[in-house]
């Protein structure tokens, strides 16, 4: 299972050669494409803000409706407590949202897809970046 994070959505959003030649292989390959509901909230937090509000709207909601969306369950409660209190001890946090994102994949067992490389900060997450 492959969750894209925001930072790949958004790139390819905009034509990103990378993240659209990766998307293509992705999409070759067997594994489910997710994303997670806290990637969801930041995606339409930025369509908001945007000029053509409308427009990023409609074009949020159809990425969403192709990608399986991955809740928080009871599962990522111990899992975000265990890695957020791990990073904080050792001054290397990577902010709120991407640590629910990270607990939200682990939980689920998945893979993220991101360019943001201090998602490596976690051992127990595999990371694929672009």
């Amino acid at each position: 299972m492959l969750v894209l994070d925001t930072s790949f959505i958004i790139d390819a959003m905009r034509g990103n050669k990378e993240s659209l030649t990766l998307l293509g292989d992705l999409e070759k390959e067997d594994d489910l494409l997710c994303t997670t509901a806290l990637n969801a909230l930041e995606l339409f937090r930025g369509a908001y803000l945007s000029r053509n509000r409308d427009e990023k709207i409609a074009k949020v909601r159809r990425i969403l409706e192709q990608l399986l969306v991955l809740p928080i369950t009871e599962e990522t409660y111990d899992v975000y407590g265990a890695i957020s209190a791990a990073l904080s001890s050792e001054g290397q946090q990577i902010g709120d949202f991407d640590e629910i994102i990270a607990a939200v994949a682990i939980s689920h067992g998945g893979t993220v897809v991101t360019r943001d490389r201090h998602f490596d900060r976690l051992a127990m997450l595999k990371v694929v970046h672009y």
